[in-house]
C-alpha cells in the first residue's frame, strides 16, 4: 500500500512538472516568436511560391486541422510516458524554433493570401491572419509542421500503441497538408519544417546522451540539460 502510494505521488509530481514546463515553453515561444516576426516583416520579403502552390486549392475547413497543433503539446503531456523523452520533447521544440528564427531573420518570406469569406472558418483564418506579420515573416520553415513532427517522435512507441503511433504519424502529416490548404503556407515552408522537426528531435537527443546523467530523475536532467552542465 504504501509502495502504492509513493508511485501515486511521484506520478502526480512528474504531472505537475510537465504542466509547469509546458505553461512555460508556451509563453517563451509566444514572446519569441511575436519578437522575431514584427522584426522580420519590416525586411524585404522574398516570394518562393512554386506551381505546386498555386495548383492547390484553397479550402478554409482545413483550418481546424490547422488549429489542432496549439493543442498537440496538452496531449502529449500523457501520450509520454518517459520523462527524459518529455524533456526532449520541449527542448526539440526550442532548438527547432531558435534554428527557425536564424531563417526567418535571413530570409522572410511573403506570399499572396487568397481572400476571404464570411464562414466560421474563414473568421478563424482572419484572426490568424491578423497575426501572420504582413506582409510577410515566420513561414520558412514552418514551426507548425516542425512541431507536429517533433511531437510524433515524441510520442512514438509510449503509450498509444501501435495504432495510436500510426494515427499519430497521419496527424502530423494532415497538419502539414492543412498548413497549404489553408494558404498559411507554401510548399518549401511545409516541407523544411516537416525535415527540421525530426532533426532537432534527433540533434538534442545526441546532445542530452552527451550531457545529462541517465541516472537523474527527469526534473534534474532537464536543469542539467538547461544549464549544460
Amino acid at each position: 500500500v504504501i509502495s502504492h502510494r509513493l508511485r501515486r505521488a511521484a506520478s502526480r509530481s512528474e504531472l505537475s512538472r510537465r504542466l509547469l514546463f509546458t505553461a512555460a515553453t508556451y509563453a517563451l515561444w509566444l514572446a519569441s516568436f511575436e519578437a522575431v516576426g514584427r522584426y522580420a516583416c519590416t525586411l524585404p520579403t522574398h516570394d518562393l511560391s512554386l506551381p505546386i502552390d498555386a495548383a492547390i486549392p484553397f479550402c478554409p475547413s482545413f483550418v481546424w486541422v490547422y488549429e489542432l497543433t496549439y493543442v498537440l503539446p496538452l496531449a502529449a503531456l500523457f501520450a509520454i510516458e518517459d520523462g527524459h523523452r518529455f524533456n526532449r520533447a520541449l527542448l526539440s521544440i526550442g532548438i527547432a524554433s531558435l534554428g527557425a528564427y536564424a531563417v526567418y531573420l535571413a530570409l522572410p518570406v511573403a506570399f499572396a493570401w487568397p481572400p476571404l469569406g464570411d464562414s466560421l472558418a474563414e473568421r478563424v483564418l482572419a484572426v490568424e491572419r491578423r497575426h501572420g506579420f504582413p506582409p510577410g515573416a515566420n513561414h520558412l520553415p514552418s514551426l507548425h509542421v516542425a512541431n507536429a513532427f517533433i511531437l510524433y517522435c515524441a510520442v512514438r512507441g509510449q503509450r498509444l500503441g501501435r495504432l495510436g503511433d500510426r494515427a499519430a504519424l497521419a496527424l502530423a502529416f494532415a497538419i502539414m497538408a492543412s498548413t497549404l490548404f489553408v494558404k498559411q503556407h507554401i510548399f518549401v515552408d511545409a516541407l523544411a519544417g516537416s525535415l527540421w522537426g525530426p532533426c532537432a528531435w534527433l540533434l538534442v537527443g545526441v546532445a542530452y546522451r552527451r550531457r545529462v546523467d541517465q541516472n537523474a530523475t527527469p526534473a534534474v536532467a532537464l536543469l542539467q540539460a538547461l544549464k549544460g552542465e
